[in-house]
Protein backbone atom coordinates (compact mmCIF):
# COMPACT_ATOMS: atom_id res chain seq x y z
CA UNK A 1 0.00 0.00 0.00
CA UNK A 2 1.56 3.10 -1.16
CA UNK A 3 0.36 6.09 1.17
CA UNK A 4 -0.57 9.63 -0.22
CA UNK A 5 1.54 12.44 2.40
CA UNK A 6 0.69 16.44 2.52
CA UNK A 7 0.88 19.35 4.55
CA UNK A 8 -2.09 19.59 6.57
CA UNK A 9 -1.26 23.44 8.02
CA UNK A 10 -0.55 21.76 12.08
CA UNK A 11 1.47 19.02 10.38
CA UNK A 12 1.94 15.69 7.61
CA UNK A 13 -1.52 14.06 6.90
CA UNK A 14 -1.80 10.40 4.91
CA UNK A 15 -4.21 9.09 3.17
CA UNK A 16 -4.46 6.10 1.09
CA UNK A 17 -7.10 4.44 -1.40
CA UNK A 18 -8.33 1.14 -1.63
CA UNK A 19 -10.09 -1.55 -4.12
CA UNK A 20 -12.90 -3.35 -2.70
CA UNK A 21 -13.76 -6.89 -4.35
CA UNK A 22 -17.24 -7.29 -2.19
CA UNK A 23 -20.02 -4.68 -1.94
CA UNK A 24 -21.73 -4.26 1.12
CA UNK A 25 -20.68 -3.34 4.83
CA UNK A 26 -17.22 -2.99 5.63
CA UNK A 27 -15.29 -1.89 8.43
CA UNK A 28 -12.78 1.47 7.20
CA UNK A 29 -9.18 1.26 10.21
CA UNK A 30 -7.19 4.02 10.64
CA UNK A 31 -4.44 3.27 12.86
CA UNK A 32 -1.08 5.83 14.11
CA UNK A 33 1.87 4.43 16.12
CA UNK A 34 4.97 5.71 16.12
CA UNK A 35 6.58 8.64 17.81
CA UNK A 36 5.09 12.36 18.68
CA UNK A 37 7.40 15.16 20.02
CA UNK A 38 9.32 12.41 22.02
CA UNK A 39 6.52 10.23 23.12
CA UNK A 40 5.43 6.86 21.70
CA UNK A 41 1.87 6.77 20.69
CA UNK A 42 -0.76 4.44 19.05
CA UNK A 43 -4.20 6.12 18.09
CA UNK A 44 -6.47 4.42 16.02
CA UNK A 45 -10.22 4.71 15.38
CA UNK A 46 -12.84 2.44 12.97
CA UNK A 47 -16.04 3.57 11.16
CA UNK A 48 -18.64 1.34 8.85
CA UNK A 49 -18.82 1.82 5.51
CA UNK A 50 -21.34 0.91 2.74
CA UNK A 51 -20.28 0.43 -0.96
CA UNK A 52 -22.96 -0.33 -4.16
CA UNK A 53 -24.02 -3.65 -4.89
CA UNK A 54 -22.69 -6.37 -7.06
CA UNK A 55 -24.47 -4.60 -10.18
CA UNK A 56 -22.23 -2.10 -10.69
CA UNK A 57 -20.21 -2.06 -13.86
CA UNK A 58 -18.53 0.57 -15.90
CA UNK A 59 -18.86 0.18 -19.76
CA UNK A 60 -17.31 2.25 -22.53
CA UNK A 61 -20.01 3.77 -25.16
CA UNK A 62 -19.09 4.92 -28.95
CA UNK A 63 -21.80 6.03 -31.74
CA UNK A 64 -19.95 4.34 -34.51
CA UNK A 65 -18.72 7.72 -35.40
CA UNK A 66 -16.57 10.23 -33.19
CA UNK A 67 -18.70 10.25 -30.41
CA UNK A 68 -16.96 8.57 -27.32
CA UNK A 69 -18.12 8.38 -23.48
CA UNK A 70 -18.65 6.13 -20.06
CA UNK A 71 -22.01 4.43 -18.85
CA UNK A 72 -22.04 3.75 -14.71
CA UNK A 73 -24.26 0.46 -14.72
CA UNK A 74 -26.24 -1.44 -11.19
CA UNK A 75 -26.19 2.20 -9.34
CA UNK A 76 -28.35 4.66 -8.73
CA UNK A 77 -27.00 8.08 -8.99
CA UNK A 78 -23.16 9.27 -9.54
CA UNK A 79 -21.69 12.66 -9.66
CA UNK A 80 -17.98 13.37 -11.01
CA UNK A 81 -15.48 14.18 -13.11
CA UNK A 82 -15.06 12.31 -17.12
CA UNK A 83 -11.94 11.91 -18.74
CA UNK A 84 -11.99 10.65 -22.73
CA UNK A 85 -8.40 10.39 -24.28
CA UNK A 86 -7.59 9.81 -28.07
CA UNK A 87 -4.48 8.02 -28.81
CA UNK A 88 -2.37 7.51 -31.40
CA UNK A 89 0.68 5.09 -30.62
CA UNK A 90 2.24 5.41 -33.95
CA UNK A 91 2.31 9.36 -33.44
CA UNK A 92 5.57 10.66 -31.25
CA UNK A 93 3.05 12.85 -28.93
CA UNK A 94 0.80 10.17 -28.64
CA UNK A 95 -2.16 11.82 -26.96
CA UNK A 96 -4.12 13.61 -29.97
CA UNK A 97 -6.99 14.79 -28.15
CA UNK A 98 -8.79 14.89 -24.78
CA UNK A 99 -11.92 16.13 -22.86
CA UNK A 100 -12.63 16.96 -19.25
CA UNK A 101 -15.83 16.87 -17.93
CA UNK A 102 -15.87 19.38 -15.22
CA UNK A 103 -17.72 18.18 -12.49
CA UNK A 104 -21.33 16.66 -13.46
CA UNK A 105 -24.42 14.67 -11.95
CA UNK A 106 -25.08 11.72 -14.24
CA UNK A 107 -24.66 8.13 -15.10
CA UNK A 108 -23.59 8.65 -18.31
CA UNK A 109 -21.40 11.03 -20.39
CA UNK A 110 -20.71 11.37 -24.27
CA UNK A 111 -18.35 14.06 -26.05
CA UNK A 112 -17.93 14.50 -29.70
CA UNK A 113 -14.24 15.15 -31.37
CA UNK A 114 -15.44 16.12 -34.32
CA UNK A 115 -12.02 17.28 -35.58
CA UNK A 116 -10.54 13.97 -35.36
CA UNK A 117 -9.07 12.88 -38.75
CA UNK A 118 -9.13 9.18 -40.49
CA UNK A 119 -7.30 6.96 -38.55
CA UNK A 120 -7.07 4.01 -36.31
CA UNK A 121 -7.03 4.79 -32.58
CA UNK A 122 -7.33 4.12 -28.64
CA UNK A 123 -9.92 5.65 -26.70
CA UNK A 124 -9.50 5.93 -23.06
CA UNK A 125 -12.44 6.92 -20.79
CA UNK A 126 -12.11 7.51 -17.32
CA UNK A 127 -14.49 8.32 -14.23
CA UNK A 128 -13.92 9.81 -10.29
CA UNK A 129 -16.31 10.74 -8.54
CA UNK A 130 -18.78 9.76 -5.89
CA UNK A 131 -21.27 6.86 -6.46
CA UNK A 132 -24.10 5.86 -4.31
CA UNK A 133 -22.70 7.97 -1.64
CA UNK A 134 -19.41 6.22 -2.29
CA UNK A 135 -16.03 7.57 -3.33
CA UNK A 136 -15.25 5.22 -6.75
CA UNK A 137 -13.89 5.23 -10.08
CA UNK A 138 -13.50 3.52 -13.63
CA UNK A 139 -11.10 3.24 -16.42
CA UNK A 140 -12.15 1.64 -20.04
CA UNK A 141 -10.40 1.49 -22.87
CA UNK A 142 -11.35 0.80 -26.64
CA UNK A 143 -8.32 -0.34 -28.52
CA UNK A 144 -8.09 -0.22 -32.48
CA UNK A 145 -11.09 2.59 -33.18
CA UNK A 146 -10.95 3.19 -37.10
CA UNK A 147 -12.14 6.16 -38.26
CA UNK A 148 -13.20 6.28 -42.16
CA UNK A 149 -13.00 9.24 -44.36
CA UNK A 150 -16.60 9.44 -44.92
CA UNK A 151 -16.64 9.60 -40.82
CA UNK A 152 -17.99 6.40 -39.88
CA UNK A 153 -15.71 4.15 -38.12
CA UNK A 154 -15.53 0.53 -36.48
CA UNK A 155 -13.75 -1.14 -33.65
CA UNK A 156 -11.35 -3.55 -33.82
CA UNK A 157 -11.50 -5.15 -30.62
CA UNK A 158 -14.53 -3.90 -28.74
CA UNK A 159 -14.48 -4.12 -24.83
CA UNK A 160 -17.98 -5.08 -24.73
CA UNK A 161 -16.58 -8.75 -23.73
CA UNK A 162 -13.86 -7.26 -21.49
CA UNK A 163 -13.75 -6.51 -18.02
CA UNK A 164 -13.10 -2.19 -17.51
CA UNK A 165 -9.51 -1.56 -15.71
CA UNK A 166 -11.14 -0.39 -12.38
CA UNK A 167 -9.00 2.67 -10.36
CA UNK A 168 -10.23 4.98 -7.67
CA UNK A 169 -10.23 8.87 -7.82
CA UNK A 170 -6.94 8.92 -6.23
CA UNK A 171 -5.76 7.17 -9.09
CA UNK A 172 -7.85 8.76 -11.70
CA UNK A 173 -5.30 11.17 -11.78
CA UNK A 174 -2.38 9.08 -11.89
CA UNK A 175 -3.76 7.32 -15.19
CA UNK A 176 -4.46 10.25 -17.05
CA UNK A 177 -1.04 11.30 -16.39
CA UNK A 178 0.47 7.99 -17.86
CA UNK A 179 -1.73 8.35 -20.62
CA UNK A 180 -0.98 11.92 -21.18
CA UNK A 181 2.72 9.92 -21.84
CA UNK A 182 1.33 7.50 -24.15
CA UNK A 183 1.47 4.89 -21.49
CA UNK A 184 -2.68 2.72 -21.18
CA UNK A 185 -3.54 0.71 -18.25
CA UNK A 186 -2.45 -3.55 -18.89
CA UNK A 187 -4.36 -4.90 -16.58
CA UNK A 188 -8.10 -5.57 -15.90
CA UNK A 189 -10.66 -6.20 -12.97
CA UNK A 190 -14.21 -7.44 -12.58
CA UNK A 191 -15.04 -4.15 -10.91
CA UNK A 192 -14.84 -0.41 -10.61
CA UNK A 193 -12.74 0.44 -8.00
CA UNK A 194 -14.57 1.51 -4.61
CA UNK A 195 -12.26 4.38 -2.40
CA UNK A 196 -12.84 5.17 1.29
CA UNK A 197 -12.64 8.88 0.63
CA UNK A 198 -15.30 10.33 3.50
CA UNK A 199 -14.77 7.75 5.90
CA UNK A 200 -10.72 7.63 6.20
CA UNK A 201 -11.02 11.76 6.15
CA UNK A 202 -12.95 11.48 8.77
CA UNK A 203 -11.22 8.68 10.89
CA UNK A 204 -7.18 10.55 9.96
CA UNK A 205 -8.76 13.47 11.39
CA UNK A 206 -10.16 12.49 14.44
CA UNK A 207 -6.60 10.48 14.68
CA UNK A 208 -5.05 13.99 14.44
CA UNK A 209 -6.91 15.22 16.86
CA UNK A 210 -6.42 12.54 19.50
CA UNK A 211 -2.65 13.51 18.67
CA UNK A 212 -3.10 16.34 19.68
CA UNK A 213 -4.48 15.92 22.37
CA UNK A 214 -2.29 14.11 23.62
CA UNK A 215 0.70 15.74 22.84
CA UNK A 216 -0.96 19.20 23.65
Amino acid sequence: MELDWEDGGNGLNASASFEVDKPGAHKALVRFQGVVDGKEVTLQAEKAVQFPGKGYRFEVTYDGKRAFGGKLLGVKDAKGTWFIGIYDHHKEDRLLEEHYSGSIASLEYTHHFKDLTPGTYDVIVTFGGVVDGVGAGATGILRGVTIKADGSGEVRDPDKDKPPVAVGPGEGKKTIKNAKGGRLPETATPHPGFVLLGGLVWLSGWVLWKLQTIVG
